[in-house]
């Protein structure tokens, strides 16, 4: 299912198979997602290679996930730029997620953990 011009369902799905994906109220948040996503993928110029998306709570304590994690409920992402340095990404993220519409900023060397959630803003570094 496509979700967007650049994102598919597919790229979220939970690891384990349990197609958590796929519930209604999981692709009308993943929905949201991807218009902040398009925006980032604009802004940074070249495709996002989603590292984790979708996490059903079994696979959230299998990769340590914190317990209340905005992948549970569809609204995250762990990005990589295609062809970039993940850095560019955290750097562009840092001075232009508010505007951008992320909400939770996680920075890792591996990836760039983005989402979406309801209230106070966060930025971490993993």
């Amino acid at each position: 299912m496509k979700l967007s011009e650049h994102f598919q369902l597919d790229e979220f799905r939970c690891p384990c198979g349990c197609k958590l994906e796929q519930k209604p109220e999981i692709v009308a948040a993943l929905k949201d997602l991807v218009v902040v996503l398009e925006d980032i993928r604009a802004e940074i110029g070249v495709p996002l290679v989603v590292h984790s998306g979708v996490r059903c709570p079994s696979w959230n304590r299998k990769c340590k996930g914190v317990p209340r994690s905005q992948h549970l409920l569809g609204k995250a992402a762990d990005l990589v730029p295609k062809d970039k340095p993940v850095s560019e990404l955290a750097d562009l993220l840092r001075a232009k997620g508010v505007d951008l519409g992320v909400r939770g900023l996680g920075l890792y060397s591996r990836f760039v953990h983005t989402d979406i959630r309801s209230g106070r803003r966060a930025t971490w570094r993993g």
